[in-house]
């Protein structure tokens, strides 16, 4: 038996940046061998499976059995005539189980077509329900009704249960004694907690304060719910709008749990939609923490004391060198803290470390107050790497401080797995494990944390709390597309996380330095700052991580500085290494301490590579001989070097080599080792300035390299789209377009003599990224289209041709206009490409229901439709529209403004003199009852509209008075009430025009009332 988590927030859907601060309405799939079972069907169901459940809608449909209802508010049966659809379409019908009052509320709320593939089972309390191999047990808990009865309005929560089971408890704030036993057997609760009523203190301790809801638990409420029935797991859902982000939270809770929970053993979770919970394998949540940790084991004065596969100790002396003077020094993505370990103490006057994740900040504040005693307890414990021992510690929450300490070490210094918790035990050597070296720099590392102050916050909080001018950050957080999906914000909505980091970085007084992977669209949106690949040489052993490169951002210049030291051979010598023909190197001494360490590869001119010698060995002149066609050195070189020599030293290497070997130049008097290297072009190899698109003006495509060209391609793309949401640049759009026509054109010069290997991807740009595409490049990959005849739309009956496809693209939510013309039969496809309009509002106003349209995500998937008749229903899009018009697609509306304002003037007075328009007949009425009685009253097809703008509620047409009571029943204008004014207009058959503004003379105002003008039959 499995559980996916549908949705987990409250009635109100939360919707915030990154995956897991996303919650829709709280519903869960029973996954099982024979079927699944669903308890709530939410208003959100058709966005909760299309994103949470990893097969097809038919799939869905097909293994779903049953569906059972906790109460009849809207939250837990907003769903059902979507999900009716989706039965009919298999021509599927299935038990809906709920309360006999729940059932009424069901047939009051939905009509008996929206209720056709359901059959009415009636489920009663404490009477169990045997399907799909499990026993389902319908019970009483208390939410939204007078205590204690609630006949009325009565709420079930779910028994479950075959070889596992669970409690399913979504809305409750009471549990009657009758139902307690459903919980003292249950091995997993999940339930209601629905108020963050927690808050965490200046000394890390939580608070609880007394913020509750009528009808709801808050987490002190839900958490002693667990403590009194000690559930293997217990896990926490319908997380309302109270909590912070998912990370804070998980922290917040678990961190009050450990302060309350006193000899109980249950473990506690927060849901998120899509999470998973695998009830075969003893209640394993597939959730992982925000680190995960492997010791690196290098011993230095102070070291850090524990590790991370994503941390900096490779790069760390390189970056400190180049820390500028700063008063103030945080970093607030500590994890490791390998950057600060390597920082002298005494360069700052104050240092901050932060992380998010609640073990991490332990670590640290335990090792600053680590006491004599303490540490005489950790060395008495078992550090010996053992797999039984590993396990009992994954399994068992530590009672105290130094269990908690200890079990994070062992569990971080044993474990393999890379990116998130440790996933298993791994035996490491015996130079790995814990002892006498841990506990020395242990004390060290107390005695260097005695004046930094730890923190266990959000970045953005220390971002804001610490900056000054005299503050300098490190900042290296989770990197993209490095992380499992699963890993929560940072990870699943990296461009998001990162386009607020940046406009947080562009506000700051301080300095920072921002390590990143090298990423196109992370060059793209840091094109404003410094930007410096580095060569992340975390091991001279050959893998995926070997020579990766990453990018260190900043808002200074760094100092040219070198990071260590070269080998220096004689010429051809070091070129032979690089081409590859040279594989060993001979010295007259021994250099046993430049062994295993990252050198430069360099003769007197330049620099090759990375080298490191490995392993060496004395050989005679004889062996030197033999080894000639390893070494290459002649005889007259080995004559001037060495004289009559009887002894040397091969050395055997690694090397790296760059893709060029890059200029240098090199003190007097240069030895085998060199100390201190000059490069002559821009900076020092691992740190070479990535050079981005600056001056507009004076840009020559001809002049950068391939990799400068897509990057600029891209730049160019963001300031399209800043300029067209109104954001200020210096240059204009018609600046923006023609140097990426330039680039456009660079480029495919470059793929036509081979000189560049390119695709261009438009279907996977984002809106305005794509509309600067098809306007450089003049419709690449857009289908021909025909001629169309003069008539702005050609509707049923009239001249015109029947294969007439109409594309209508929106940034609002104008669903009238792409019924209409579904309606009068033709494919019409519709797409919202406003940044706000998130699926979850375009699924629930205009997503389903409406089989007359066809709703995509993006226009350009219209155009590759065949789509040829293309509606604006909003300003915005001119240079699209004038790029489609010159391509043949006939355009209607677009920009009303700016540089199209006179244009479509002209166009509107052209399309209105040649359409004869007329008023349609129609009333204003007052409230949603005032409309229900003018339907009644008319005949034949209506129009219903909001007589002023009021938020995002639109038109819908009916087709008779019957259909349009139907649409109100539903739910239509209702949110407005009885104080809104409303136009109930009769059709006209003709060719319909919603006009938004009228232009003065001077600007374009907008009207009134949004009135529609017709085209009489006559």
């Amino acid at each position: 038996m499995k559980l996916l988590f549908l949705g987990s927030g409250p009635t109100k859907p939360v919707v915030r940046p990154g995956a897991r601060n996303t919650r829709t309405n709280s519903s869960l799939l029973i996954e099982t061998d024979v079927g699944n079972l669903l308890i709530d069907c939410t208003p959100q169901i058709e966005l909760q499976v299309r994103r949470n459940y990893p097969g097809s809608r038919e799939d869905f449909i097909e293994k779903l059995k049953a569906v059972f209802i906790t109460h009849g508010h809207k939250d837990c049966i907003g769903g059902i005539p979507t999900l009716n659809s989706w039965l009919k379409e298999a021509d599927k019908v299935i038990n809906l189980y709920a309360s006999r009052q729940t059932w009424n509320v069901i047939r009051e709320k939905f009509s008996e077509q929206s209720l056709s593939q359901f059959n009415e089972a009636i489920a009663r309390c404490d009477v169990p329900i045997m399907i799909c191999g499990l026993k389902v047990v319908p019970f009483r808990v208390i939410h939204a009704e007078p205590f204690p009865t609630g006949r009325k309005f009565p709420t079930f929560a779910y028994f479950v249960t075959n070889a596992q089971s669970f409690v399913y408890a979504e809305d409750f704030e009471a549990i009657p004694k009758e139902s307690e036993k459903y919980f003292s057997r249950a091995d997993l609760l999940i339930i209601d907690a629905a108020i963050n009523n927690l808050k965490r203190k200046e000394d890390g301790s939580i608070e609880a304060t007394g913020r509750c809801i009528r009808g709801h638990n808050n987490v002190t409420q839900a958490l002693q719910v667990v403590k009194k029935y000690e559930p293997k797991a217990a896990i926490l859902t319908q997380l309302g709008h109270t909590f912070p982000t998912y990370r804070e939270s998980v922290n917040l809770v678990r961190d009050y749990w450990y302060q309350i929970k006193d000899d109980c053993e249950s473990e506690v979770h927060l849901s998120f939609d899509g999470m998973e919970v695998d009830l075969e394998r003893e209640l394993e949540l597939r959730e992982t923490s925000f680190l995960a940790m492997s010791f690196d084991g290098i011993v230095e004065n102070v070291h850090q004391f524990f590790g991370s596969p994503g941390g900096k100790l490779h790069l760390a002396s390189k970056i400190v060198e180049r820390i500028p003077p700063h008063r103030i020094y945080v970093e607030p993505f500590a994890g490791a803290a390998a950057v600060f370990f390597k920082k002298p103490e005494f360069v700052s006057e104050k240092e901050v470390l932060g992380d998010l994740d609640s073990d991490i900040a332990f670590a640290y504040r335990f090792v600053k107050n680590l006491t004599e005693e303490k540490l005489r307890r950790l060395k008495q414990l078992d550090w010996t790497p053992k797999k039984e021992k590993f396990e009992e510690l994954a399994a068992k929450q530590p009672k105290d401080d130094v269990e908690r300490f200890y079990r994070f070490i062992y569990l971080n210094r044993y474990s393999f797995g890379k990116g998130g918790a440790p996933k298993g035990f791994a035996q490491k050597s015996p130079n790995e494990w814990v002892g006498d070296a841990f506990f020395d720099n242990l004390s060290r590392v107390k005695e260097r944390l005695q004046n930094v102050t730890i923190r266990c916050a959000d970045y953005r909080q220390l971002l804001e709390e610490f900056d000054s001018e005299d503050t300098f950050f490190y900042l290296d957080p989770p990197y993209p597309e490095e992380w499992p999906l699963e890993k929560g914000s940072f990870y699943k909505n990296a461009e998001k996380e990162y386009e607020e980091l940046h406009d947080r970085l562009t506000k700051l007084k301080g300095k920072f330095v921002l390590s990143v992977n090298n990423l196109p669209w992370i060059r793209e949106l840091f094109s404003d700052f410094h930007i410096y690949r580095v060569v992340g040489y975390r091991t001279m052993q050959k893998g995926p991580n070997y020579g990766r490169q990453e990018l260190l951002i900043t808002n200074f210049e760094l100092d040219r500085k070198p990071m260590m030291e070269a080998l220096y051979l004689v010429k051809p010598h070091a070129e032979l290494i690089y081409k590859g023909e040279k594989k060993l190197i001979v010295k007259k001494r021994l250099f046993k301490n430049m062994l295993d360490r990252d050198l430069y590869l360099v003769d007197n001119e330049k620099c090759y590579g990375l080298i490191r010698l490995t392993k060496a060995y004395p050989i005679t002149r004889e062996e030197f001989e033999k080894l000639r066609a390893k070494h290459k050195i002649s005889d007259e070189e080995a004559e001037e070097w060495w004289g009559n020599f009887t002894k040397l030293y091969a050395y055997e290497f690694e090397f790296k080599p760059y893709k060029e070997p890059k200029p240098i130049k090199l003190p007097k008097g240069a030895q085998t080792f060199v100390k201190r290297i000059e490069f002559l072009r821009g900076f020092d190899i691992e740190f070479e300035p990535v050079e981005l698109i600056k001056d507009l003006h004076n840009y020559d495509p001809r002049k950068a390299t391939n990799e400068q060209l897509a990057d600029d391609f891209r730049i160019l793309c963001a300031w399209y789209a800043t300029k067209k949401r109104g954001g200020k640049l210096k240059y204009s759009l018609e600046d923006i377009i023609n140097v990426a026509r330039l680039i456009y054109k660079e480029i495919e010069r470059r793929k036509a003599r081979g000189e560049m290997k390119h695709e261009w991807h438009p279907e996977r740009m984002k809106p305005y990224a794509r509309e600067l595409f098809y306007i450089v490049s003049e419709g690449i990959n857009v289908p021909k289209i025909k001629e169309l005849i003069s008539k702005v739309v050609v509707l049923k009956g009239s001249e015109g041709e029947a294969e007439d496809k109409i594309l209508v693209v929106d940034t609002n939510l104008g669903l009238e206009h792409a019924l209409r013309f579904g309606r009068d039969g033709y494919e019409t496809y519709f797409a919202i490409v406003h940044g706000w309009a998130y699926p979850k509002t375009q699924d629930e106003i205009c997503g389903y229901g409406f089989s007359e349209i066809k709703k995509i995500w993006d226009w350009g998937e219209g155009l590759e439709k065949g789509a040829n008749i293309v509606v604006f229903t909003d300003s915005g899009f001119g240079h699209l529209a004038e790029w489609l018009r010159s391509k043949g697609y006939h355009v209607i509306g677009a920009e009303s403004r700016g540089d199209r304002l006179e244009l479509d003037r002209a166009y509107l007075r052209q399309i209105l003199s040649k359409l004869g328009i007329k008023a349609p007949p129609g009333k204003v009425v007052k409230g949603v009852s005032g409309v229900a009685r003018a339907i009644r009253q008319a005949s034949g097809k209506v129009y219903v509209k909001v007589s002023r703008v009021r938020g995002d509620v639109e038109t819908f047409s009916a087709s008779s008075p019957e259909e349009a009571e139907v649409m109100l029943s539903k739910g239509a204008f209702r949110v407005l009430g009885e104080d809104a004014e409303f136009i109930v207009e009769k059709a006209l058959d003709g060719i319909e025009i919603g006009v938004d503004a009228w232009f003065n003379g001077k600007e374009f105002v907008p009207v009134v009332a949004d009135t529609v003008e017709m085209k009489g039959s006559g």
